[in-house]
């Protein structure tokens, strides 16, 4: 079976450009039914399989007109798994996938039910404290949903304290310096640890760009005074 890297707001990576040639199209568009198809087929025989459920779920996500569907399979695997289950019955295996599924859950809601995101982002941390999805994606919840920032800050740099590598956190907590704290200076340097990072990576890129883009002006006023 193929897997899809699937574009995400929340997402450390970007999927690579659509094809354009009618052809790659064409297979496409069979592979992805297909794929769509295979879960189908998984779920009807395991209608509790968490993991078919989830990509299934994750899977609806590159669909726009399907996202309700997508919120559904969602919702209906998270409640499954909700702490009313002893998470002893929970294979180890399955922890950090549901983990996943907890926090792409809680970004797909939380603009319509910030309460059921918390809820779901918090028991992605449960199941997997050190997930760097759900750590970076909770700071970022804190941050810009719930402006909470004092909190936002102090799980930005937990976050980057357990995962000093990972570039889509940097790229968060400059962001959060950029716009919360008016720093310009640390953010520019965790732009471009993420940039060292993840050199080829778009998200990363266009966020580095469109940061110095806003602060062109100043730049050139410091550039001068050097000369």
């Amino acid at each position: 079976m193929k897997t899809y890297q699937l574009s995400h707001p929340h997402f450390e990576d970007t999927s690579p450009y659509p094809p354009t040639n009618p052809n790659e199209v064409s297979t496409l568009s069979t592979d992805l039914l297909s794929y769509e198809n295979s879960l189908i087929k998984e779920l009807k025989q395991n209608p509790t399989d968490l993991i078919s459920l989830g990509g299934l779920a994750n899977f609806l996500t590159n669909f726009p007109d399907r996202r309700d569907e997508a919120i559904a399979k969602f919702s209906e695997l998270t409640t499954r798994f909700f702490p009313q289950n002893e998470d002893k019955e929970l294979a180890p295996h399955l922890k950090l996938p549901l983990s996943i599924y907890c926090t792409l859950f809680a970004s797909l809601v939380e603009l319509q039910d910030k309460e059921l995101a918390n809820s779901r982002l918090l028991r992605a941390l449960e199941l997997d404290p050190s997930n760097p999805l759900s750590m970076g994606n909770y700071s970022s919840f804190l941050h810009k949903t719930m402006k909470n920032y004092k909190e936002a800050e102090k799980h930005y740099l937990q976050a980057l304290d357990t995962h000093p590598d990972h570039a889509s956190i940097h790229v968060k907590y400059a962001n959060f310096c950029k716009s919360i704290k008016r720093d310009n200076a640390v953010a520019s340097k965790h732009f471009k640890t993420a940039v060292r990072l993840s050199p080829k990576n778009a998200d990363v890129l266009s966020s580095y760009a469109v940061f110095l883009h806003a602060n062109v002006n100043d730049i050139k006023v410091r550039g001068g005074r050097g000369k």
